[in-house]
């Protein structure tokens, strides 16, 4: 699966053997496959991206920051420059021009929050953040306006890659509920809030709809 053929057959694989090589500390070698590659594929997305990596990691920031850019171009999120892999990125992170750019767009969460865990009368929320950071999640009965009805807060930490997970309890089972995410008490979901709704009592016959997730690689 680390192959060329792979490559070319399946995009998520399409820059890994460029980051082997850049952990084997060899980056300029993955600026020659990444060369390559754009010559087939000059608005390469995940190419720019991956090149961004290896020019940081020769001490070229002004070509990373060239990449960074063509990488934004082609359609890849400031967050996955912010999400890393930090060690390897943080001489960019440290340029002028990366910190303007971080300032100017004040991104918060880097992932989430993503619910699970719903019981009758809790759920979990996980979170991660650009830094170490306070993050609360509010949470809201629908049917009553936007009162907060229940409310926890966490600490997301360097040691978890920035995460935290939230539980809120003391839910009322069968409930629709919306909910939003805080950091430094500022709301970070704007427009229509997401909703969950919490299990119903024993015996309650509902309908219940799951969803299942997978190790799916990431595509423009």
């Amino acid at each position: 699966m680390f192959s060329g053929k792979s490559a070319d057959r399946y995009y998520k694989r399409r820059g890994q053997r460029q980051l082997l090589a850049i952990l084997d500390g060899k980056p300029d070698e993955a600026v020659d496959m990444c060369r390559q590659r754009l010559l087939s594929d000059p608005d390469d997305a995940e190419t720019y991206f991956v090149l961004t990596i290896a020019w940081t990691r020769m001490g070229e920031i002004d070509k990373a920051i060239g990449s960074m850019n063509q990488a934004l171009k082609a359609g890849i999120p400031f967050e996955r420059f912010l999400a890393g892999p930090r060690d390897l990125l943080q001489p960019l992170y440290h340029s002028r021009e990366f910190k303007e750019l971080a300032a100017s767009k004040e991104i918060q969460i880097i992932h989430g929050p993503l619910l699970g865990t719903v019981t009758g009368s809790s759920a979990r929320f996980w979170v991660r953040t650009v830094e170490e950071t306070a993050v609360e999640i509010l949470v809201f009965e629908k049917e009553n306006g936007l009162n907060v009805v229940a409310s926890n807060a966490n600490f997301t930490k360097t040691e978890r890659d920035y995460t935290a997970v939230i539980e809120v309890t003391d839910l009322t089972p069968g409930t629709t509920y919306s909910y939003n995410v805080t950091v430094n008490n500022r709301p970070q979901l704007e427009g229509e809030l997401p909703e969950f709704r919490t299990n119903p009592l024993p015996g309650d016959k509902q309908p219940v709809r799951i969803g299942f997730g997978g190790g799916a690689g990431f595509t423009p």
